[in-house]
């Protein structure tokens, strides 16, 4: 299973209710896959910076998820299919570039979506560590220097 990075913007017409349907769709065809959603962001409303389909606005959905190399295509499929989306964008990532979940709920529940895996987290605190001394380190200098 390899990790991919789908972006999508969703028609601005839909209300809360019908975008979450929308939304929902497409995380229940992932796990049909035999996939998992590792993250869930929805950016929100949005000004497009060309019309797309006579529409200046769009909501942006950003998710990350392992699946199949195979299954992309079918998913792809789905998006070009779904009057509701109005463009999509699926990358292969690497996996240390899964983001966290935050621990705010999203619009939608968040039922399809998995947490990331403990030692991801570790080594993003220990990087995080690691800038807070050497920033620390630099501050110690600084006033060493001007002694």
């Amino acid at each position: 299973m390899y990790y991919y990075e789908i972006v999508y913007i969703v028609h601005p017409a839909l209300q809360a209710g019908h975008l979450d349907d929308t939304i929902n769709k497409i995380n229940d065809k992932i796990k049909q896959l035999k996939g998992k959603v590792l993250f869930f962001e929805n950016w929100g409303k949005k000004k497009l910076s060309y019309l797309i389909q006579k529409q200046k606005f769009g909501t942006y959905i950003i998710l990350q998820c392992q699946l199949n190399g195979k299954d992309v295509g079918e998913l792809n499929n789905d998006f070009e299919h779904n009057a509701n989306i109005m463009r999509h964008l699926v990358s292969k990532i690497d996996e240390d570039h899964i983001m966290e979940q935050k621990n705010v709920q999203p619009e939608i529940s968040n039922q399809n979506v998995e947490e990331v895996p403990e030692e991801k987290k570790s080594s993003k605190d220990e990087k995080k560590d690691d800038v807070e001394n050497l920033e620390e380190k630099k501050t110690s200098e600084d006033k060493n220097d001007k002694d």
